[in-house]
């Protein structure tokens, strides 16, 4: 039922004519029935329950809803269930409740649950023919490393879509205990800000390619379990440009066992860092040898 045809029912009560249009002049499509913000069964308490109460008491069918509100019981039952009950009562009342009144409740009660949450499941999304036009233009990689992410990898094979994430890899999966999702869900903020940092370094020429995308999201990756971090990064250039642990030091208001732990830290790491600051580029750096040993890394 459209709100258009939320009428009242010629020759209804006035109680009920006045709660009707009311009603009417403050509902929109954003009321829903399982909405915090615009929830319906809120709208359908203030405007209509104390003008029903005031109707039956009128009436003399005071225990019409059994002592429960109007928008509780809409609420509180299904829409062929209250409609039954209400036609159940009003063979008890027929005699001081008029027919339109009865069916201008029924027509409330139909219209309001028919307003479902407008909100689709996140899963939904895996099903579309490409990840690339999903809502809010999701990219085809895990949200918390390099790899695809399983609805990814589903679509590029040809399988049939089925419900899978298309924001986590198999190996993020949040619905796994066993995963890496728990791991890594605390180093995220750290994972994007290193994968900013080597966007910007202008290393990877173009970002837009699928292959260096994805290498520049397995360095982030391999950074953010390294701990390397901003300051870090800014202790390899001072290092890279031939700087002294004191001069360091002093330029980054620290003390020189900051820096010497921080230097040790990132040893297995700097030949990598000043692969990244010193190339020239356009260059393919899925193909460079100095990245084939970059797993075996570990943090100083």
């Amino acid at each position: 039922m459209d709100l258009e045809e939320l009428e009242p029912i010629e020759g209804c009560s006035e109680e009920l004519e006045g709660a009707m249009k009311c009603f009417r002049d403050n509902v929109t499509k954003s009321y829903t029935t399982n909405s915090r913000r615009w929830s319906i069964w809120s709208l359908l308490r203030n405007h209509f329950d104390k003008p029903i109460e005031q109707w039956l008491n009128n009436k003399g069918a005071e225990d019409f809803f059994q002592g429960e509100s109007f928008s509780v019981f809409c609420k509180s039952k299904g829409p062929s269930e209250a409609d039954l009950y209400i036609s159940q009562r009003y063979k008890r009342y027929r005699g001081s409740i008029p027919t339109p009144d009865i069916d201008t409740l029924r027509n409330l009660l139909l219209f309001c649950h028919l307003t479902p949450p407008k909100s689709t499941s996140t899963f939904f999304y895996s099903k579309t023919l490409t990840s690339q036009y999903r809502k809010g233009g999701r990219t085809p990689f895990c949200e918390l490393c390099w790899k695809e992410s399983q609805a990814q990898k589903e679509l590029d094979s040809g399988e049939n879509f089925s419900l899978k994430s298309d924001r986590f890899c198999a190996d993020h999966d949040p619905r796994d205990p066993y995963s890496l999702y728990r791991t890594d869900h605390n180093n995220r903020q750290a994972f994007y800000v290193n994968l900013r940092t080597i966007t910007r370094t202008g290393y990877y020429y173009n970002i837009k390619d699928f292959e260096q995308r994805q290498h520049s999201r397995w360095v982030a990756y391999r950074m953010t379990k390294l701990h390397i971090r901003n300051k870090d990064i800014s202790v390899m250039d001072f290092l890279l440009e031939g700087f002294s642990q004191s001069e360091i030091a002093r330029r980054l208001g620290t003390s020189r066992q900051s820096i010497l732990k921080i230097k040790k830290k990132t040893e297995s790491f700097i030949t990598f860092w000043k692969e990244i600051r010193t190339s020239s580029y356009p260059i393919d750096p899925e193909d460079l040898t100095v990245w084939e040993s970059f797993d075996q890394a570990h943090p100083g």
